[in-house]
């Protein structure tokens, strides 16, 4: 099962995964401040949820120092559709 290489003990296994291209500047902006938010909110019934937590960026060059998080990068990326591969090899955003 491919999510066998990347299964975690602890805070990890509960962690939210999320894609993005390393040369946005979003990558920097958590280099920066690794605070984050997310939120759902559903008008019909006026609910909204909110997760907060500090981010971690997984990218190439600082996966390689940790043999888990290059399994959980690298397993994100075969998972991903060939289509949603395909724009990480778009000019840089």
């Amino acid at each position: 099962d491919d999510d066998d290489d990347a299964r975690d003990d602890g805070d990890e296994a509960n962690a939210l995964t999320f894609c993005a291209d390393a040369r946005s500047e979003k990558i920097r902006d958590i280099a920066g401040d690794a605070r984050g938010e997310i939120a759902w909110y559903f008008p019909e019934t006026r609910e909204q949820f909110r997760v907060t937590g500090t981010l971690a960026c997984a990218t190439s060059e600082t996966a390689a120092k940790d043999a888990r998080g290059e399994a959980r990068r690298r397993n994100l990326w075969r998972k991903m559709r060939r289509g949603a591969r395909g724009q990480f090899m778009w000019p840089a955003p």
